[in-house]
């Protein structure tokens, strides 16, 4: 139904009685007298070029109200990812058939694949590296927004391991989904190196471990488990795996010989029988270091931020750590430094809310410029002396009482440092208690990248890292940070998120590189089978300012050859590339910039893996428990094979009525001001032939 609107209806009616008024009075009489027909004529004429003209001015609104009637449409989803190749393929196919011809009958459906993510029905390959059916149905979901989807079948192994929970996403959908499941009922004969667990970083001439854990299925026969580095043996151990998914732990002692990124491979023979043998080989990247390090921990006034610190750092072995009280009111083995020399002993000093005076800054200063590594945990007792080469550019700031939980930068997300692990999700400050105050000091020095930020107050560094020249610094600023070792406790958790913030941190504050101005990174150093490669740069001039509109070409050199790419430019002097999924092997890759003019530096190298092991290959059974919380979380049904065409042949599904409102604004419309034209045109000749002025 159509109805047409203006500003004021009664506005409307004056209008048109003014232009029967304005037309009757110029042609009621004319000069000289003309025909009361082309009188008529001329009159209607102008009255209709008025009335338009007076339609236009009252805001015409044009509006469409209605109900129209939706039909219910089915989805169908197969699951295409590489799990379902290793079982059985026929069947999957066969199902998605059935489906979509029993679902056809009645009603019109839909049909895709997917994997990571919902692709259009097009040929099954199954070769998906990841599963993410909680992400696939919140984007059909969000697909349908506007259209009635009665109900979905899914057909999967029900393995999900990336993206969204699918029983959370399944809990909010408008839809049934009904589920079959596919997949092994019991694991096939199968041995895997599951999992590595190292170090990241390592030392030249001191001892390492890594610890490989590996699955066995069905296997009798002993196995021989291998560490190589550069293709050569390093260690080899022979073990008994276990016959129904037991994971064995088995550990390998060895020594760095050289520093610099290195990566190693931890491998077991293939067995007769096995029907996947690329989880049978992981890697590991290690970073190894020039030497042990010795770190010194210095407050003026003990607390618990001391504790949890040298909590934290004791979980590496690697650190050699002493504590000195400044304040000289407790007593231990070491004395306090009376100046750089006794300073420049220590790799890294940790100040834990240490006011830094004019004698003290002036050490500190010379222990800065000699390379030295400073990391801040601020408290209510920090202070700035004035003549401390901080990350701050105004000394002294103050110390604010306040409760928050930080955020994470844009810089921050992605950042080596902020790196918590696998299995820690987006958000995890959010998760943790809150911090009780801040030294306010907003006015930063230039090249301070900050990582975590006040949630109220954009570009308040809670936590930041500087660097000028060799020497590194790093600012921890809040109160309490030691509740983030502590309170997780009490909840079922632990301390995995302070230790590695700790960790992360302390491990870039040692590591004495210079400030480049071309910088070359990938987001990981070992990618999975079929994960994306994604590179990022950034590039600086003489005066240490970013440096856009440059062509970095990227070269990377691997196991089949080499081949070139262009960087893509982001702003901010950084540049990025998305090479996608890349070949299994070791990788080496050399960025260049073309124009280099005004650059210090326009050639940067960096190298990465990709391994063969592919999260698809954890495991191939059907994840029967998921199928089905899926089904129930929706209001669905999980069924058998059997079960699928009757199901669907008898699915009752609502017709949707929807409400429909359409409004179109015709003040502007073209035709109008044509039609105006038209008539005054028209008249405009009708009188100069009837020779009126």
């Amino acid at each position: 139904m159509y109805s047409l609107l203006f500003q004021g209806e009664k506005i409307w009616a004056l209008a048109i009685v003014l232009a029967l008024i304005f037309t009757y009075l110029a042609y009621r009489r004319t000069n000289p007298p003309l025909p009361v027909t082309r009188r008529i004529v001329m009159a209607f004429l102008r009255m209709m070029a008025f009335v338009l003209l007076f339609f236009i001015l009252l805001e015409p609104l044009l509006m469409q109200k209605g109900v129209i009637e939706q039909k219910p449409k089915v989805a169908v989803l197969l699951d295409n990812s590489l799990s379902v190749s290793l079982s059985d393929t026929e069947r999957a196919e066969q199902l998605y058939n059935t489906a979509i011809s029993a679902a056809g009958g009645k009603y019109e459906t839909a049909q895709y694949i997917f994997s990571d993510s919902l692709y259009g029905d097009s040929q099954t390959s199954f070769d998906g590296q990841v599963t993410a059916i909680g992400d696939v149905l919140m984007y059909l979901r969000n697909s349908y927004r506007e259209d009635n989807l009665g109900a979905a079948v899914l057909i999967s192994d029900g393995q999900n391991n990336i993206g969204q929970d699918p029983l959370n996403v399944s809990a909010h959908l408008p839809f049934p989904v009904l589920t079959v499941g596919i997949g092994e009922k019991e694991a096939p004969r199968n041995i895997a190196v599951r999992r590595i667990v190292s170090n990241e970083v390592g030392y030249v001439d001191v001892p390492t471990r890594a610890l490989a854990y590996i699955e066995g299925w069905g296997i009798e026969e002993k196995v021989t488990v291998k560490l190589m580095h550069n293709g050569e043996l390093i260690a080899e151990e022979l073990i008994e795996p276990g016959m129904r998914g037991q994971q064995i732990e088995v550990a390998f002692e060895f020594t760095p010989e050289e520093a610099g990124q290195t990566f190693y491979t931890i491998s077991v023979n293939n067995v007769e029988g096995e029907n996947i043998s690329e989880d049978n080989i992981r890697s590991f990247a290690m970073r190894v270091l020039p030497s042990r390090k010795k770190l010194l921990i210095a407050w003026d006034d003990l607390g618990w931020d001391v504790t949890f610190m040298k909590r934290a750092l004791s979980a590496n072995e690697h650190y050699e750590i002493a504590s000195i009280d400044f304040s000289g009111r407790i007593k231990g083995e070491l004395s306090v430094p009376r100046g750089i020399d006794d300073l420049r002993e220590y790799d890294g000093i940790f100040l834990v809310d240490f006011p830094i005076s004019r004698d003290w800054a002036e050490h500190f200063n010379a222990y800065l410029e000699q390379g030295g590594s400073i990391y801040h945990v601020l408290g209510s007792s920090s202070s700035f002396d004035t003549g401390f080469d901080s990350p701050f550019s105004q000394n002294p700031p103050r110390w604010a009482t306040d409760e928050f939980q930080p955020r994470e930068t844009v810089r921050g997300k992605g950042h080596p440092v902020m790196d918590m692990g696998e299995e820690i999700a987006d958000g995890w400050t959010q998760d943790l208690p809150p911090l009780t105050g801040f030294l306010i000091g907003d006015k930063l020095k230039k090249g301070v990248e900050i990582l975590l930020e006040h949630p109220k107050l954009p570009g308040m560094p809670i936590l930041a890292l500087y660097q000028s020249g060799k020497s590194r610094q790093v600012i921890l600023n809040g109160g309490d940070f030691w509740r983030w070792g502590f309170t997780p406790f009490g909840f079922g958790a632990d301390d995995q998120i302070w230790k590695a913030l700790v960790l992360n941190s302390t491990d870039w504050v040692l590591s004495r590189e210079e400030v480049r101005p071309f910088i070359l990174k990938t987001d990981k150093q070992i990618y999975k089978s079929g994960e994306s490669v994604y590179f990022s740069a950034s590039l600086r001039n003489e005066s240490d300012e970013p440096v856009d509109g440059r062509v970095i070409n990227l070269s990377i050199k691997g196991p089949d050859g080499e081949f070139s790419r262009i960087m893509q430019e982001s702003g901010g002097g950084f540049y990025t590339l998305d090479v996608g999924s890349m070949d299994v092997g070791e990788y080496s890759v050399t960025a260049e910039v073309e124009d280099k003019a005004g650059l210090p530096e326009t050639v940067r190298n960096t190298s990465f893996a990709v391994e063969a092991y592919s999260a698809e290959y954890a495991d191939i059974r059907e994840n029967v428990g998921m199928m089905q919380g899926i089904a129930a979380m929706s209001g669905g049904e999980y069924l058998s094979d059997d079960q699928l065409a009757e199901t669907l042949a008898n699915l009752e599904l609502s017709i949707l009525e929807k409400r429909v409102r359409n409004e179109w604004d015709l003040r502007h419309r073209w035709w109008l001001l044509v039609a105006i034209l038209f008539f005054l045109a028209v008249e405009w000749i009708i009188r100069k032939r009837s020779n009126l002025p």
